[in-house]
């Protein structure tokens, strides 16, 4: 995960700011900083600097990227930018062909009559700016989910000259919005968009045009059909289900594993990182003739059930291969409570879900980054595609499950997407998230939404993700070491598979919510409370807790985020507004302890 800011600017004024901007988002990348200035002879200048992870290409990743006319920089990774190469082996003496990553450098292919649709080539994470010398024109983009963070401005700014006032344009873009604070309006530059930037009369910007033509998950409804297992017949994946998702859920995987530099999984002993954890337990063990060691760190606070249970499934990953060590991090409240502001300036944001759970993101990499840590791997992005949240259990239809689901993956880049890589990358640390794989997604969200229904699921009551707990377990079924009966390890297949496991915000100890709304009930007043919708016209926020943050936040930030953060509180733990209508006798609150009860009762 790097760090990248740029400015295309109408004038050849020397931008006095630019080196101190690049340098507030220098966590995201510590290991090197490279700015390039590139200027035409009408003055448009383009200026653009790279604050570098060193994660692929450890030693020949330099950015920005100068070639062919062009200047490029990049933050993420691209899968399908492998080539084949011959390298002289003094071992063997002799020739012989690598396949090495050529990731960034994967832009070099751009032209400019291609750059508009040149997204659609790519398979992985990223947010480029890549700027054509000759035609003076800039060309921006960012992944189909988020999963990397832009933002952008229009600065406005009047210059005296000789002849005339005139008004001048710059357009900046950058990894965080706490780099472009005091420019202007701060956007979010929307996932799966690429724009186009010109400049007219050399002074002020003549289009900049959002492109919404890459990929898209709204296929008909339902698309595929969808096979049940049969009950108390023992049979292989491939004749229950055709069509094998798990399969690949692997593949996303296998292409984002990391060995050039120390890497582990964020296993906090739920489902989703559950299965990330043992696939890459798997793969490493298969790789490397089980020798290679698989780190997994779960938090918590001191007396959390939840960091038991993860060091009981991370033992028993590393056991299995003798592949893998198992980390606990335990804090305390006192610690957690003291990083809010620190936690609010990282990730910017003033969502209460998003801060609950990104203040042990946060302790986590910073633990994590004292093992030497560069990249983490974890579950996020599971719950949108298979209905995990508590409240699905409350969905009244397979067509209500499928539009919930598109407008939960949509909505990301402001809550899980944004909260994973800016706690991580706060410590420099970058994060990966397999189940946001494009082609693993598109391929998810094309099953008959029927079978991600739970307690409203047609003739029989399931747990949530039961498709997904279903393959896994088969898949642990077949992966199964030499020596273990996982078939008939009931204990332990109910510990990985069928165990129900709060939401991330409140797993990590009971006490922590209701600390939270105790510190929020010391810091703010009924009578502040009250008068809120004066001070915060717009997302108004409706708790103690809320406001807290939003005071927080406005302070570091100098503005509301109208156009880059997103705050509602009508929400039953963690759905859309929409999703709240199905949950109406539910308090009203992110945390999903409310819901439990109405589940059993269902």
């Amino acid at each position: 995960m790097c760090g990248i800011l740029c400015c295309l600017s109408p004038t050849d004024e020397k931008i006095i700011s630019f080196t101190d901007r690049l340098q507030k988002i220098k966590h995201r990348g510590p290991d090197e900083t490279n700015i390039t200035v590139v200027q035409s002879p009408n003055l448009t200048t383009f200026t653009c600097g790279f604050n570098r992870l060193a994660i692929s290409n450890v030693l020949d990743g330099k950015q920005p990227i100068e070639s062919k006319g062009w200047v490029h920089v990049h933050n993420g990774e691209f899968y399908n930018a492998t080539e084949k190469v011959e390298e002289y082996d003094e071992k063997y003496n002799d020739l012989v062909e690598k396949i090495i990553n050529k990731d960034s450098y994967m832009l070099e292919n751009m032209t400019v009559e291609g750059a508009i649709s040149f997204p659609k080539e790519l398979d992985g994470i990223f947010a480029y700016c890549s700027y054509h010398k000759d035609t003076e024109t800039l060309f921006v983009a960012r992944d189909r989910f988020g999963v990397i963070p832009l933002y952008y401005v229009v600065e406005t700014e009047q210059l005296a000259t000789a002849n005339d006032d005139q008004i001048y344009e710059r357009i900046w873009f950058a990894s965080e919005a706490k780099a472009l604070i005091g420019l202007g309006d701060i956007h979010m530059f929307p996932p799966n968009t690429v724009m186009k930037v010109t400049l007219r009369n050399t002074n002020t910007i003549a289009a900049y045009h959002a492109h919404m033509e890459t990929h898209e998950i709204h296929p008909p409804f339902p698309t595929e059909n969808y096979y049940e297992p049969i009950k108390n017949v023992r049979m292989g994946r491939t004749q229950l289900y055709p069509d094998d998702f798990f399969i690949k859920l692997r593949e996303a995987v296998e292409k984002r594993r990391q060995c050039e530099v120390p890497w582990g999984t964020a296993l906090s002993g739920g489902l989703d990182s559950t299965i990330i954890s043992s696939l890459l337990n798997k793969l490493s063990g298969d790789e490397h003739n089980s020798t290679y060691n698989v780190r997994s760190y779960s938090i918590g606070l001191q007396n959390c059930n939840e960091l038991k249970i993860a060091k009981a499934i991370g033992t028993r990953l590393g056991d299995w291969g003798d592949t893998g060590t198992h980390y606990t991090i335990k804090v305390t409240v006192e610690e957690a409570l003291e990083v809010i502001p620190d936690v609010i300036w990282a990730l910017e944001t003033y969502d209460v879900t998003t801060i609950r759970a990104g203040v042990m993101n946060y302790l986590l990499a910073k633990n994590m980054k004292k093992f030497g840590t560069k990249v983490v791997y974890s579950g996020e992005g599971s719950d949108e595609i298979f209905g995990g949240y508590l409240y699905f259990h409350h969905c009244p239809t397979a067509e209500h499950m499928q539009y919930e689901l598109k407008r939960k993956l949509n909505e990301l880049c402001y809550y899980d997407c944004l909260r994973c890589n800016k706690a991580f990358a706060a410590w420099g640390i970058e994060c990966r998230v397999p189940f946001l794989d494009l082609k693993f997604v598109t391929h998810a969200m094309k099953m008959d939404p029927k079978y991600k229904l739970s307690s409203t699921f047609p003739g029989e009551k399931r747990p949530e993700k039961y498709i997904l707990r279903k393959n896994f377990q088969w898949h642990l079924e077949e992966t199964w070491p030499m020596g273990y009966d996982f078939e008939y390890d009931q204990e332990t297949r109910n510990m990985f598979c069928w165990r129900q496991k709060d939401q991330f915000s409140d797993s990590v100890g009971k006490e922590w919510i209701q600390a939270l709304i105790e510190e929020a009930d010391k810091c703010v007043t009924d009578v502040e409370l009250a008068e809120a919708e004066k001070i915060y016209p717009f997302q108004t926020p409706k708790t103690k807790e809320a406001y807290r943050y939003r005071k927080i936040f406005e302070d570091l930030f100098l503005c509301s985020g109208k156009n880059f953060v997103k705050y509602d509180n009508n929400t039953v733990a963690c759905s859309t507004s929409i999703g709240a209508e199905w949950c109406k006798d539910i308090q009203k609150d992110p945390s999903g302890n409310y819901v439990k009860e109405s589940i059993n009762k269902k």
